[in-house]
């Protein structure tokens, strides 16, 4: 079920007590939740402007798509964007107070052939799920929709609700679709909150769109970020701690700082 939020001003700072409880409640529940007009139609055009020729700069003619990482630091809009206040307090109840953004990417496909042997299932982590003894969090990833995929086979994300409790494996079925997978359906401007663990691949690109999505994962600061900001992007943030924190400023003691010392502590206390 799609939680049916509108659209939230740029100068909203969170989203209130209540959606952040009920994105959290269905956040545990599905491991994935879809949040409608969180940009606004110009806010999806500015951002459009900034990544259309980033995509072209970073696209892979061998693969025939664009997947850019570092994106949060590839353009300072997207700074900007990785570090908006509206889902904080959705991130800090999913993860903690201590988070900072740790991966980011532009993934930009335009249509393709179908590809029925292709296997795109996966949980996000990399080595964490083998190298631990179970499964955890750990990381969750926001996806901010910057065109419109709101009709199955335009590259969605697919997913399999619930599957962030497993305690085995996908099966590798190539060529199947798994039991219980769904496409997101989304519009320009809707964003998709998904936790690590919850099974995900992304349908092939079968309509005459291109498809355009930005996905910026946090996760707590002592886990290692897989890309990291200019020294001259972390001295333009000097006077934002918020913005230092998020970015992966060593201002603060990782893993013995208490939550009030946080800067995102402090600012939700003040929303």
């Amino acid at each position: 079920m799609l939680l049916g939020f509108g659209p939230v001003s740029t100068t909203s700072q969170t989203f209130d007590a209540v959606r952040t409880r009920e994105i959290l409640e269905q956040l545990d529940r599905n491991g994935y939740v879809h949040i409608p007009g969180v940009l606004s139609p110009e806010e999806v055009a500015e951002l459009r402007e900034v990544v259309e020729p980033l995509a072209k700069a970073h696209f892979d003619p061998e693969l025939g798509f664009t997947h850019a990482l570092g994106a949060a630091y590839l353009h300072p809009r997207l700074t900007d964007l990785a570090v908006d206040p509206r889902l904080m307090g959705v991130l800090a109840g999913a993860l903690t107070p201590n988070l900072h953004i740790y991966h980011s990417h532009i993934d930009v496909h335009p249509p393709e052939q179908d590809k029925p042997d292709a296997w795109r299932w996966h949980e996000d982590g990399g080595r964490q799920t083998a190298d631990l003894d179970y499964r955890a969090r750990l990381s969750a990833k926001l996806g901010y929709w910057l065109s419109d995929c709101d009709e199955p086979g335009m590259g969605n994300l697919e997913v399999i609700p619930g599957s962030h409790r497993w305690t085995e494996f996908l099966p590798r079925t190539p060529g199947q679709t798994p039991e219980g997978a769904i496409q997101v359906l989304a519009k320009a401007g809707d964003v998709t909150l998904f936790e690590r663990r919850i099974w995900h691949g992304r349908s092939t690109n079968l309509s005459d769109r291109t498809r355009m999505v930005v996905f910026f994962g946090y996760s707590p600061r002592w886990i290692v970020q897989r890309e990291f900001p200019s020294p001259e992007q972390l001295a333009a943030a000097i006077g934002d701690p918020l913005r230092r924190q998020l970015i992966g400023a060593p201002d603060w003691d990782s893993c013995h700082v208490g939550r009030a010392e946080l800067p995102l502590t402090q600012y939700l206390a003040e929303a």
